[in-house]
């Protein structure tokens, strides 16, 4: 996914902080509705480990999910 904020101001000295805030405000709303913004370079292994979403959007007794796995097939040899 991939997003392109587009912003018109008359306060074009300001743009450096409209889009800082406008950045903030997506990030805090992604957060918000518990879905991680991840950079192209940035590579975390998800099963088992903690989400990037910052404490105060996570919900109340947030437990990372840890990864199980299941051996069901047997042979003989095994």
């Amino acid at each position: 996914m991939t997003y392109e904020p587009n912003a018109d101001t008359d306060t074009s000295g300001r743009m450096a902080q409209i889009y800082s805030d406008l950045h903030k405000y997506i990030q805090d709303r992604f957060n918000g509705g518990g879905v991680e913004i991840m950079s192209p370079h940035y590579a975390q292994m998800r099963v088992g480990n903690r989400t990037t979403i910052p404490d105060n959007y996570l919900p109340a007794g947030y437990v990372p999910v840890a990864l199980r796995i299941r051996r069901t097939d047997r042979h003989e040899d095994d």
